[in-house]
């Protein structure tokens, strides 16, 4: 009884954002002014005590469990690869092209995730910019031609994810991924968005903290120490997080259940036993099944 009136609050909720021709789909979320200004908001409201069980759970954990860091392509010394050496790069190289790819769709398109807009807080330039898509749409057409021949130049591969010293700008232009990471206001929208994915995400989860994102968590805290490539990893998460908890409430609405939306791969904490890190929270067969509908709970706190 208690669930059905938690989602027709619910429903109500996204009655304003979701017209009758479109109740068959979760509506779409987007980033820009409005979450800016909820940010601030969220901010000036929030108990820094509701962050510390998200944070005492996941506080001794390093990010690197969770998202390795890309493969410097060190050459073997006195011989060439293997066929399963390159084999085992371009896997891991190709999957690296296909997440950043993903992390530079959320700006182009014909609605993507991040609006294209500029503001001014507390004295720091933040936005998204028209030239900003331009590097974007390169992003893409780089990816697409590294994918095609990950065989060699390995090194020169890796440099379009991870800087790695000084560069000119003719370098810059060569980075197209790297010097949209390199821009002060996609540099402050990027944290600000995950700020307030992990405030509204800790808040939500402040009783139930093995529900919320390691990924999201502790790219938050670890924000100045990764790479740029992790960075976008972590916002790829933040938003995939935000999602799952959209889709959750209006597959409820609809009568199909938490347990018909697929659970974002960091909220699958079990897959992470099987690698054999017995410190990390590991959710049993029972308990999987029961994670969507934990997070249906969740929904009603998520703000």
């Amino acid at each position: 009884m208690a669930a059905n009136l938690l989602f027709k609050v619910l429903s109500l909720r996204f009655s304003s954002s979701v017209d009758s021709t479109s109740m068959n789909a979760p509506p779409e979320l987007h980033f820009g002014r409005v979450g800016i200004a909820r940010l601030s908001q969220i901010k000036q409201a929030i108990n820094r005590a509701e962050l510390e069980p998200v944070a005492a759970h996941w506080g001794n954990h390093p990010l690197v469990l969770y998202i390795p860091p890309l493969t410097f392509p060190l050459k073997p010394e006195g011989r060439p690869r293997t066929s399963a050496e390159v084999e085992k790069l371009r896997n891991e190289y190709f999957g690296a092209i296909q997440q950043r790819t993903e992390f530079a769709r959320l700006f182009i398109g014909p609605n993507p995730f991040f609006e294209q807009f500029t503001v001014t807080v507390n004295g720091i330039g933040l936005g998204y910019r028209p030239q900003d898509a331009q590097l974007c749409n390169s992003i893409v057409t780089q990816g697409e031609r590294q994918a095609l021949d990950l065989q060699q130049n390995w090194e020169n591969v890796f440099r379009s994810f991870v800087q790695r010293g000084a560069l000119s700008a003719g370098s810059l232009n060569r980075l197209p991924f790297i010097k949209l990471m390199l821009e002060p206001s996609m540099a402050a929208l990027l944290y600000r968005y995950v700020e307030y994915a992990v405030l509204r995400m800790a808040k939500s989860c402040w009783s139930n903290p093995s529900a919320s994102s390691p990924v999201v968590w502790l790219g938050y805290k670890d924000w100045d120490e990764i790479t740029f490539y992790d960075q976008a990893r972590v916002v790829v998460a933040a938003k995939e997080y935000e999602e799952y908890i959209h889709n959750v409430a209006h597959a409820q609405r609809s009568g199909l259940g938490a347990s018909s939306v697929e659970v974002p791969w960091h909220l699958q904490h079990a897959n992470f036993a099987s690698f054999g890190h017995q410190h990390v929270p590991s959710l049993s067969s029972r308990q999987a099944r029961r994670n969507g509908v934990l997070q249906s709970e969740l929904a009603r706190r998520w703000e």
